[in-house]
């Protein structure tokens, strides 16, 4: 869509993101289907913000944040993270067929746990550590072989320079 003139404008007040979004093109919108093709699009504008919002997931509150710059480097962060999430969303729709929500689609993928199962040698020393997933339901099976998760777990990320306390 063309506007003559679209301003987009973040604001802050007590505590809560707002944008506000203006356009004075009214006369773009003379055929019906032009009308019904926006008011689609705002759905999925307003369905954007809601999971931006969304308290459980993806939520974008400035927590400890007192400066502009880490402020707004915490939204840019949020906004990528819901970026990432919505890509993988998508993802799983066209390869999995999965027809939840976004939200469903997180929590499926959270409940999927990883095991660190400590084996004993009989010997001295560290016991061996191996990771295995355990049991899932049919939708998260689907999920890690459409995203092609099924073996991450086996070979750990290593970042030189950073570790976990194990």
């Amino acid at each position: 869509m063309a506007f003559t003139s679209l301003i987009l404008q973040f604001s802050l007040s007590q505590g809560r993101l707002s944008l506000d979004i203006t356009y004075d093109d009214v006369a773009y919108f003379t055929d019906g289907v032009l009308r019904l093709e926006a008011f689609y699009g705002q759905s999925t504008v307003e369905q954007a913000f809601k999971n931006i919002k969304n308290p459980y997931h993806l939520a974008v509150t400035p927590e400890f944040h007192w400066t502009d710059q880490k402020i707004r480097v915490h939204y840019f962060s949020c906004i990528l993270g819901y970026l990432l999430a919505s890509l993988t969303w998508r993802e799983a729709r066209m390869k999995a067929d999965f027809t939840g929500t976004l939200d469903t689609f997180l929590d499926t993928l959270n409940n999927i746990r990883l095991a660190t199962l400590l084996e004993m040698s009989g010997k001295r020393g560290k016991p061996r550590a191996t990771r295995q997933i355990e049991e899932m339901t049919d939708d998260q099976k689907r999920l890690m072989d459409s995203l092609s998760l099924a073996e991450v777990h086996k070979k750990p990320l290593k970042i030189t320079g950073v570790s976990v306390c194990n």
